[in-house]
């Protein structure tokens, strides 16, 4: 609420309650405690977009359900956000921003990327290298995929977007459920000044951390360089924190050679 003075600060009153659990009649409610905070409105604003980001349907969802391919709905659908910004963003309209982003990951999920890994070794002076290949892309322009509904929600704007899936495309995501594929899951972060390529390059910096982890389960030593094919399981939780975009994802992933060191 606003306060009394014109410093132009907001005043934001917390309540947390505290219960036992379960909402059973007679359940005992301890005391409410209220916490009274000064804060700029440029901090509230963020604070609070943070919030509902982390809390309120910021992370895209699959519109999907478990079933043979033929069972299956026909459209996949995702909620994206963005951070409404010229400066990050230029001109580029939110739609077209929420079309490039949906084309990217519903890409990854359904065609997936091929992928070259060398893992970062100290010991022979050799650094990391991590290069994906896109094995299809959905079209720009596609009438299949189109963004339903845009709204904004204290400076964020968030886009529900649709793809109308194919029989190819429905029998190729049934493959990956099928063929000898791995699960795994990563952590990326991207520079959120980046714009949309920093979200991206979050997403691809969580696929090389997943790559990573199966391969330290299964490989006793550090490989010299692996090979593969990689597809998105789902789509990645993205989040804004202390200046970058985090992306979690969750990977299915088909190894096809791990070469190791012949020498150490």
């Amino acid at each position: 609420r606003r306060p009394s003075d014109t410093s132009g600060r907001f005043r934001i009153c917390v309540s947390l309650l505290r219960r036992s659990h379960g909402d059973q009649p007679g359940a005992e409610v301890l005391p409410i405690t209220v916490m009274r905070v000064r804060i700029s409105r440029r901090f509230a604003t963020t604070l609070i977009a943070s919030i509902c980001i982390g809390l309120c349907g910021a992370v895209p969802v699959e519109a999907q359900t478990p079933g043979p391919a033929h069972d299956r709905p026909a459209v996949i659908s995702i909620e994206l956000w963005s951070i409404d910004d010229r400066i990050l963003h230029g001109d580029r309209s939110p739609e077209d921003r929420f079309l490039a982003e949906a084309q990217y990951t519903i890409s990854g999920m359904i065609y997936g990327w091929s992928f070259r890994y060398v893992p970062e070794s100290r010991v022979r002076a050799v650094g990391q290298e991590f290069a994906l290949q896109p094995h299809a892309s959905i079209p720009w322009g596609d009438p299949a995929l189109n963004v339903r509904e845009v709204r904004s929600v204290d400076n964020i704007l968030y886009g529900l977007t649709d793809y109308r899936l194919s029989q190819h495309d429905r029998a190729r995501r049934e493959s990956w459920q099928s063929i000898a594929t791995v699960r795994s899951s990563g952590v990326g972060t991207g520079d959120i000044l980046a714009g949309a390529d920093g979200k991206l390059l979050a997403i691809e910096e969580a696929i090389r951390d997943a790559i990573d982890r199966h391969l330290r389960m299964v490989v006793p030593n550090r490989p010299r360089e692996a090979h593969g094919d990689v597809v998105l399981a789902e789509a990645p939780r993205i989040r804004p924190i202390s200046g970058l975009y985090e992306a979690r994802v969750h990977v299915l992933i088909r190894i096809e050679a791990v070469l190791p060191y012949l020498v150490y």
